[in-house]
């Protein structure tokens, strides 16, 4: 029991003797004492000491962007008073500013470097007066750049599927505008084809529609466009299923030869809007076979059939058959 009282009883005599009477006084003066020590020894030169700052990198060349970001920290080794330090150790300052006009160097045209240990007053400069730069870590920073370009791409309406089977839209959608140009780094832009709609889902039974949409806008830092949405306007139609048989155009055939297909005619199926019914003539389409290499393909028993020239109010074309037999046959 006596073990466990003794550290309790001497804290008890020490804070007894602290507080009470002209130990008290004692103690006061013991607290200044060390601290105008401490103020006269951090007020001295001759201090050194790593302090981490922040740094922004300005004058990058107005066709350029990073592709990775460099550095955004170093670390300087710093001597001076040891207020200084102090200061600099428990306060948030601005970024240091690196001039990449002054500082950088060539290795070719995406990539450069910078020798932070090459010019010390760069940094020297941007610090208190009483501050001297020892040196700078990291040794060499490495700026890896991006060509920026810009580039003029289609955009296209995504919808969602029909809400009718017999309603459609009738002619093509009006999109305004219907181009955007897209600024930022060569690597990203040239993955950029064409840019999308937001999905728009037709409903209702009106004969036209017309909403803003935003534009679906790809992921990448730097990039920019020049819009962000687009006007949409739409026009319906009752649409209706027709067919007609079409005669099979032989393209190629070598002058010595002569060709018997079997049917020399196929069924194309097509959806139209009813406003355009009469105006569908057999002649709007081509259905053809390309013989050009019949002779190097004497075991060949069908030859394939393509589809060209179709009118652009027509809608879901079939044709059947997809390829014919034939007899070939010197003239």
């Amino acid at each position: 029991m006596m073990t466990t009282k003794e550290p309790e009883n001497k804290w008890t005599q020490l804070k007894t003797f602290v507080t009470e009477g002209s130990n008290r006084v004692k103690f006061y003066f013991i607290l200044i004492s060390v601290f105008l020590w401490f103020l006269s020894k951090l007020s001295k030169d001759g201090y050194t000491a790593v302090v981490e700052f922040p740094v922004k990198y300005v004058n990058i060349s107005a066709d350029k962007s990073f592709g990775r970001i460099p550095n955004d920290k170093i670390k300087v080794s710093i001597n001076s008073p040891g207020f200084t330090i102090l200061k600099y150790k428990l306060r948030s300052f601005s970024s240091l500013k690196i001039d990449l006009s002054k500082v950088e160097k060539k290795l070719d045209p995406r990539n450069s470097y910078w020798l932070t240990n090459s010019d010390l007053s760069l940094i020297d400069n941007q610090l208190d007066p009483e501050v001297e730069v020892r040196s700078i870590s990291p040794d060499t920073v490495y700026f890896d750049f991006n060509k920026l370009v810009k580039k003029k791409v289609a955009v296209r309406l995504k919808l969602k599927e029909a809400f009718s089977k017999d309603l459609g839209i009738y002619g093509k959608p009006i999109l305004k505008p219907d181009s955007v140009l897209v600024s930022g780094p060569e690597s990203l832009i040239s993955k950029i084809k064409f840019l999308e709609t937001e999905p728009i889902e037709l409903k209702g039974d009106k004969p036209s529609l017309k909403k803003q949409l935003d534009l679906v806008l790809p992921n990448g830092k730097g990039l920019s466009f020049s819009v962000e949405e687009v006007d949409v306007s739409l026009e319906f139609s009752k649409m209706t299923e027709a067919s007609m048989s079409i005669p099979i155009e032989i393209v190629g055939l070598p002058e010595k030869y002569k060709l018997k297909l079997f049917p020399e005619n196929v069924k194309l199926t097509y959806k139209v809007a009813i406003r355009d019914y009469e105006k569908v003539r057999a002649s709007d389409f081509r259905i053809y076979t390309d013989c050009s290499d019949i002779e190097s393909n004497s075991d060949k028993r069908y030859l394939t059939l393509k589809s060209s020239n179709y009118p652009d109010f027509i809608e879901s074309i079939h044709f059947d058959p997809k390829r014919v037999e034939f007899i070939l046959s010197a003239k």
